[in-house]
């Protein structure tokens, strides 16, 4: 008899639920028992067994148990949960869980309780204190010349004044759906779960300080359904908010030019290495399977820096087409966010080096490394990522702060990948940035009494490489 099992926590939900089958005998149901770090609780099977057997024939059993208060209120994120046959005590499944409450009710009521038409499009936006442009930012979609969509704001536990702006939304559009996180969770926790929820048959994605031109959606949904792809990549316009340098804006702009015209085949290769076009999450729009089955692969918690990266990563190995057209559709407020400005401080360069968060994940995903492909893109990532950081710190963190903010990128990211990265860019540079470097406490700190000692060289012509390898041993 082969028993499997599944569980799951969807967020949002307070509760954890999945199903089990007997695949020898699919007539028998059996009975299960879940505990969180080693307490047991025993499953609501009536309140969901139904469902299951329902949508997924006899056999199946399905179960659910509510969070318990003292998890859901713990300090600790995430929580063991094991589901285990309630006769044999034989481990089924297991997994490390993020309980934590969101709300998914609007902080005002909408207009009309009507039932609406299932959207053809979910709009989500992640909202984390941009009060004084986000009533622009909503305006630009709920006034959308499409009008059978859904609007899913993810509120990332603001403190200015976004919540207010949101409620007077909510009373005129009902429309509007709102999830409301305790914490604050990042971009990346805020699009997987207003996803999780989206009912719409493609999704698209707008930052909270960013706008759509009024037919936007329309242009994208009908293109998308027209060319029947996987992804429909738009053109964006890329408004100079800070009185940045006009070849920074020239330079984003030419970034995120769509590659025009239809691509099959492997989409993540023509992003990540044919560079065909932009991983920007957000100026596109998606098949919602693809979408769903992308964020399902990315890992709940807080990843500050890189989320377009990261989701678009997963959600374009699922896709396996994709349509691209220049017409510029999307409004990019440059400076408003994180990427934005031309000298930095620390407390800005942690946040930006906090990408390495979304490196880490990425190695931890062993399904990764399983091809030539895969082991090259995030070969790639990791130099890209490596590269983005050193540059932030060598051409706009002030001065005062290089010392340990050298620190604190070798801390992020690894010696060894700070030193490979260094060699790879920076060979012919040497002398002036072993000089440059060999001034911070780092490497002053660590110095020690050399035991053994490596030669590299690329020519063996004249014998220098054996004069200098005489030496060094004489």
């Amino acid at each position: 008899m082969k028993l499997q099992g599944k569980i799951d926590s969807k967020l949002g939900k307070k509760s954890i639920f999945g199903y089990l089958l007997d695949e020898d005998n699919l007539s028998i149901i059996k009975e299960a028992k879940v505990l969180i770090d080693g307490e047991e609780y025993y499953s609501q099977s009536g309140i969901f067994k139904q469902f299951v057997q329902d949508k997924y024939a006899n056999g199946y059993h399905g179960f659910k148990i509510e969070i318990p208060k003292k998890f859901k209120d713990s300090p600790k994120n995430t929580h063991i949960v094991e589901l285990r046959d309630k006769q044999t005590n034989a481990l089924l499944d297991k997994k490390e869980l993020v309980f934590f409450s969101i709300s998914h009710s609007s902080p005002a009521p909408a207009v009309s309780k009507k039932k609406l038409p299932k959207p053809k499009v979910s709009v989500i936006i992640p909202v984390y204190n941009t009060g004084f442009i986000l009533e622009k930012t909503l305006s630009s979609i709920v006034n959308q010349t499409l009008k059978e969509i859904e609007i899913i704001v993810v509120k990332d536990k603001s403190t200015d004044n976004s919540e207010g702006i949101i409620s007077n939304f909510i009373k005129q559009d009902e429309r509007i759906k709102y999830i409301s996180h305790d914490r604050n969770m990042s971009s990346s926790q805020a699009r997987k779960n207003g996803v999780a929820i989206a009912e719409g048959d493609y999704i698209m994605f707008v930052d909270g300080d960013d706008e759509l031109v009024p037919n936007c959606v329309e242009l994208a949904y009908s293109t998308i359904k027209e060319k029947k792809v996987d992804i429909v990549n738009f053109g964006t316009t890329v408004v100079n908010c800070g009185n940045m340098a006009q070849s920074r804006i020239d330079m984003n702009q030419r970034m995120l030019v769509p590659f025009n015209g239809l691509l099959k085949g492997n989409i993540q290769k023509a992003c990540f290495i044919d560079k065909k076009f932009a991983f920007n999450v957000w100026n596109k729009i998606y098949n919602a399977e693809v979408c769903k089955n992308g964020f399902n692969c990315v890992e709940n918690g807080c990843f500050p820096k890189a989320q377009d990266l990261y989701a678009f990563f997963y959600i374009s190995k699922f896709a396996n087409s994709y349509y691209g057209f220049s017409d510029q559709l999307y409004k990019y407020n440059f400076d408003f966010g994180v990427t934005g400005g031309d000298c930095i401080d620390l407390e800005r360069f942690k946040k930006l080096i906090s990408e390495s968060l979304i490196l880490q994940a990425l190695q931890r995903d062993k399904k990764n490394a399983s091809t030539e492909t895969d082991r090259i893109i995030i070969k790639n990532i990791k130099f890209n990522l490596i590269n983005e950081c050193y540059s932030k710190f060598e051409n706009q963190l002030e001065f005062k702060d290089k010392n340990e903010g050298f620190n604190l990128l070798v801390e992020a990211f690894g010696g060894e990948n700070i030193a490979s990265y260094l060699a790879q860019k920076y060979w012919y540079q040497r002398v002036s940035i072993g000089e440059k470097l060999s001034n911070f406490s780092y490497f002053k700190e660590s110095a020690k009494d050399i035991k053994t000692i490596a030669l590299y060289y690329d020519t063996l012509s004249n014998g220098g490489a054996q004069r200098v390898f005489t030496r060094a041993l004489s």
